[in-house]
């Protein structure tokens, strides 16, 4: 079945073969894999069965965007967006500790009390 046909069932409440599979990534991780796999982005998504593309719209055409003191900048909706950049080595990676931090002992576990409605049950019975 092709992937065309495939995501039309489903968006028709039909059963296809399978679901249909949807690959998003962000542009610094697609760098990064394209990079690590030597491929190019369209190989990767035929190679590993993706279903769905993003098709890139229109680019913006109006007025200047807003930008703040703060670097952040408006965008066509007036919804403030700012870049961050994200430290990805972890709390430890500066650390040259060769074990993790001393976390504490988790809480015990209360002993949970059943209540029996009825006679106790002192051993199976043969209906006799």
């Amino acid at each position: 079945m092709t992937s065309r046909k495939r995501t039309f069932l489903a968006l028709n409440f039909e059963e296809p073969d399978r679901v249909p599979i949807d690959f998003w990534m962000s542009a610094g991780f697609r760098a990064k894999l394209m990079s690590a796999l030597k491929t190019t982005e369209e190989a990767f998504l035929d190679s590993n069965d993706v279903d769905l593309r993003y098709i890139e719209g229109p680019a913006y055409v109006g007025p200047p965007l807003r930008k703040s003191a703060d670097e952040s900048e408006e965008d066509i909706w007036g919804v403030p967006r700012k870049v961050v950049a994200v430290h990805a080595g972890g709390p430890l990676s500066d650390t040259k500790r060769s074990h993790g931090p001393r976390l504490p002992a988790p809480l015990r576990r209360r002993r949970s009390t059943t209540t029996t409605i009825g006679p106790p049950r002192t051993g199976l019975t043969t209906g006799k």
